[in-house]
Order: C-alpha cells, then sequence, then structure tokens
C-alpha cells in the first residue's frame, strides 16, 4: 500500500485522508474500484471531503458507497477551520484533490489491485519516498481513556441556587456529581477483541443476511478502531419482517466489540424519553437515564465504557401521545450534538455520547420521522432462505452446548431443524435449550424427535365456569 501527498497537505489533514483510504480499503475488501477520487474543497471554514466512483460501481455496491459518503461527511467536520489548519505550520489545499494524469496528489495500491489511479512515475516516486509519508499510514496513538462527562466544579453543592431548584434536587444532583468526581470524567475507549477479524466471518456466515451491514459498516469501523483511530460508528437502522434475527445479531455483534451486555430498549413500550435522557428536574422524582448510568457506571457483567452499544428495537412502534419517546435520538445521532448531550435529570452536566453505538430495529420505515431516516444508514434485511435458517438454527444449537459445556453432538435431527426454522431465533433457542436438557437427563448425547417441546397442541377439553339456576 503506497500513498503519496503533497507538502502543503497539514498532518491534520494527512491523518484524516489515511483513515479515509484506510476505511475504502477495508470496505471494500476484494471488490475495490477501478478509481476512486478524493477531492478536498473548502467550503466556508470547512474542508470538504467527497469523492468520484464509477457510476456502474456506484449502482452496483449501494450500501459500501452510502457508508463511504457517511465517513467522508464525518471527516469534513472533523477538518476545522482554515485557521487552525494554519497553526500546524503548513498551508493547506483550496483546490480539488484529484486522481489524474496532472495531479499527482495520492496513489494507493492494494493487492486486489489499484484503489486509486496514478501514472506509473508518480508510484514510483511514492516507493522511493516511503519515509517522508510513512507517518500517513501510522495510525494515532491509542487513546484508551477520552472525556465523557464535563461539569463546572462551582455547581457541585450549589444546586440549591442554580436555576431555583428545590432542595431534593440539588442534593440528588450533588451526590451524583460527588459520586463522579469519585470516578473522574474519562472513560475507556473499548477496543474489540483481538480475534475481532475471524469472529465477523462466523458472524456473516450465522447471519448472511446481514451481509451488507457487516461489509459496509461494521468491518470498516473496526478495523480503523483496532488501528488506534478515534472513528465514530454511524447509526443503523436494520428494517425487516419479525423473526430475521435483528436483535439476536446485535447481541452477537455486542460480544465482538467487547463492550459486555449491550443497552437493551424496547422503544414499543417507552411512553416519555426517560430511558435515554432522564426525567426532568420538574418531577419531584426524577432519576437519570440509562444512557447516563451505562457511560457513569457500566452494568453487572463490564465497566463503564465510552463506546457502548445501545440497541433501540421497534423504533417503529412507538405510540407515546404527549412525550415523544424518539426525542433525545436527534441529538444522539449527529456527531456534533452527541457531544453535548443532556440528561434532563442532571443539567448541570455534558455528556459526550459521540461514541456510543447505536443500533436500532423497526418493521416498517413508514412510520419513522424522515429526520431520524436521514441520521442512520437504513439497512434492509430480507428474510433468509431455508438453508440459512438451517444453518442458523445449527449454529444456535452448537453455541448453546458450548455455553453449557454439557457432551453433545454436533448435529442436529433434520426433524428438530425444521420445526426450529418455523419459529425467530428467540424462541428456537428456549426450544433447543429445552431439548438438549431432555438429552442430558437422559443420559444421552444426541438429540431425539422426542425432545422436542411442542407446545401447539390444543387441548380437545377446556374446563368452563357454569351457572346455577334456582
Amino acid at each position: 500500500m503506497v500513498v503519496r501527498a503533497p507538502e502543503r497537505v497539514t498532518s491534520q489533514r494527512r491523518d484524516l485522508i489515511a483513515s479515509y483510504i484506510q476505511f475504502a480499503s477495508l470496505m471494500f475488501g476484494s471488490n475495490p474500484p477501478g478509481c476512486l477520487c478524493l477531492k478536498i474543497e473548502q467550503v466556508g471554514d470547512l474542508f470538504v471531503f467527497s469523492h468520484e466512483l464509477p457510476a456502474e460501481f456506484e449502482a452496483q455496491n449501494p450500501a459500501s458507497v452510502s457508508s463511504l459518503v457517511a465517513h467522508a461527511e464525518q471527516l469534513s467536520r472533523l477538518s476545522g477551520s482554515r485557521e487552525d489548519a494554519q497553526k500546524d505550520g503548513a498551508g493547506v489545499p483550496s483546490e480539488s484533490l484529484e486522481c489524474a494524469e496532472s495531479h499527482t496528489e495520492q496513489a494507493l495500491q492494494t493487492p486486489q489491485g489499484a484503489l486509486w489511479q496514478s501514472t506509473a512515475a508518480d508510484q514510483q516516486g511514492a516507493r522511493d519516498q516511503d519515509d517522508e509519508f510513512a507517518d500517513l499510514f501510522t495510525p494515532i496513538p491509542r487513546v484508551h481513556l477520552v472525556p465523557v462527562f464535563n461539569w463546572e466544579s462551582a455547581r457541585v453543592g450549589d444546586g440549591v441556587r442554580v436555576a431555583g431548584r428545590d432542595a431534593d434536587s440539588a442534593k440528588r444532583i450533588d451526590t451524583l456529581l460527588r459520586r463522579l468526581q469519585s470516578t473522574g470524567s474519562m472513560r475507556p475507549l473499548k477496543f474489540p477483541v483481538t480475534d475481532w477479524s475471524a469472529l465477523l466471518d462466523e458472524l456473516a456466515s450465522d447471519f448472511p443476511n446481514f451481509g451488507a451491514v457487516i461489509s459496509a459498516v461494521i468491518r470498516p469501523h473496526l478495523g480503523l478502531v483496532a488501528r488506534g483511530y478515534q472513528h465514530r460508528m454511524s447509526s443503523v437502522l436494520l428494517v425487516g419482517p419479525p423473526g430475521i434475527g435483528k436483535t439476536h445479531f446485535a447481541n452477537e455483534l455486542a460480544k465482538i466489540l467487547n463492550v459486555g451486555r449491550p443497552m437493551f430498549i424496547s422503544m414499543a413500550t417507552e411512553t416519555n424519553a426517560s430511558s435515554l435522557a432522564g426525567s426532568s428536574t420538574f418531577w419531584s422524582n426524577s432519576s437519570p437515564g440509562a444512557l447516563f448510568e451505562l457511560l457513569a457506571w457500566g452494568e453487572a457483567s463490564s465497566t463503564a465504557a465510552a463506546n457502548p452499544l445501545v440497541i433501540l428495537d421497534e423504533v417503529d412502534k412507538v405510540s407515546a401521545d404527549r412525550f415523544d419517546p424518539l426525542g433525545p435520538l436527534y441529538s444522539l445521532l449527529e456527531a456534533e450534538t452527541a457531544r453535548s448531550f443532556q440528561d434532563q435529570s442532571i443539567p448541570d452536566l455534558l455528556i459526550d455520547a459521540s461514541h456510543v453505538r447505536i443500533f436500532a430495529t423497526a418493521n416498517d420505515v413508514s412510520a419513522i420521522p424522515t429526520p431520524l431516516l436521514s441520521r442512520t444508514l437504513v439497512f434492509h434485511i430480507p428474510r433468509p432462505s431455508t438453508e440459512q435458517l438451517h444453518r442458523i438454527a445449527l449454529r444456535i444449537y452448537q453455541g448453546i452446548v458450548a455455553r453449557l459445556g454439557v457432551p453433545m453432538r454436533p448435529q442436529v435431527p433434520p426433524e428438530i431443524l425444521a420445526r426450529a426454522v418455523l419459529m425467530s431465533p428467540r424462541e428456537a433457542k428456549v426450544r433447543l435449550e429445552c431439548a438438549i436438557a431432555m438429552a442430558v437427563c437422559d443420559s444421552r448425547d444426541h438429540l431425539i424427535p422426542g425432545d422436542w417441546l411442542d407446545l401447539d397442541r390444543r387441548a380437545t377439553h377446556r374446563p368452563t365456569i357454569g351457572f346455577t339456576t334456582i
């Protein structure tokens, strides 16, 4: 992999360009476009990253292109102003950087072929000056701790005078802020497990209908994070019919992210925004939201992290009359506003939630507000084929056996598989676990059709309540 950059590109810009190229190469993998042209143009105080791809490639890879666009938008917001860039000690390019014979700004070669076009002379010149541009692909130092909470020390113990709060609210806020002071404002950015790439391959095999979101969003994100880059994963909306494993997929992903159990919120049962953003100090029983609790203290199975996984299930089934449970998402899904997120019960505290990974699920996008759809990458998940469903059920069975540590054969009788694929992954997991327990209690190392718990049979006679007239 060779990169050629002009001297006038500042170190700040080089880091951003390197991030873009890493993201593109990881995302496209073995299927790179014939040419990818990166442009950096000044628009106001920002330097906007954009790209040009062959039209036929864009048409054939819409999910990957959408993810690349989202990453370019993130880099544009991070690029800063001209004045900030000039503090680096060098000028900044005001014209576009394009891959063409008359421009030699970028050159990238991958084992799969040319991802960035350039002339042979340009490529040789880059090879001759590897040392000069080596820092372009040197990841930034791994930052294990990042600031998550920010508060004014003067407000600790002064809650009564601020905003005229009553004594109970002031005392509660004071207690929370003092506890935060004892743990500090920083939280670790957790890195994925060391074998994340192989586990993603397994995840793609177990959930073949999720291949697009894995290749376009998850794999490039983890590739950058594993190399030490602080990359915000685009928020994802998984759309599909019930029973295709959307929630099960997100739970399996959390294991690879190495962030403990994900925070799961069923939006269908939410009547207000308190789960995400806490309840207002207007109420006497005001309390922080689950997101603050997760970032501040973690949960039972893991310590607090700055980049947990949040799963918002069934966002299309919100049915609140007065208070909109989706309201906090307008801030959380945008990087800029997520950096200064506020929990309603602790208004003196600013929360940087920009590292939080958010996965939402839905059956139908028509009931979801357009502004929220525009803040996410929407993936329509098809129903798995019969063959894929058999593979998923078999993997669920093998996972249960591995977790329990029982000596069972890896095969499952066809009769049991045929029944398991008719259920959602959650239901199939419960039935298969019952079947394994029955086999173990019967001193068998294999399942038989009779182990399947059939609850669909209806009693032929139901007792009734009778009334006697006297």
